[in-house]
């Protein structure tokens, strides 16, 4: 799990790494990625945090 400094870092990231793809392909194309990228990175987040709580239950 990342803190939100971390967190805040790695989308800070994502933005810069999303600009440059929506300058080349389009705004459209750009806010997507970033969308995709998020949404995964939230997914894992919330995946891990999870599994840290099932095994921290099991004893």
């Amino acid at each position: 799990m990342i803190g939100w400094e971390q967190r805040r870092l790695v989308y800070t990231a994502l933005l810069i790494a999303c600009m440059v793809i929506a300058l080349g392909a389009g705004y459209v194309v750009g806010l997507w990625s970033f969308v995709q990228v998020a949404v995964m990175i939230e997914l894992a987040n919330w995946l891990a945090q999870h599994r840290t709580d099932f095994r921290n239950r099991r004893g």
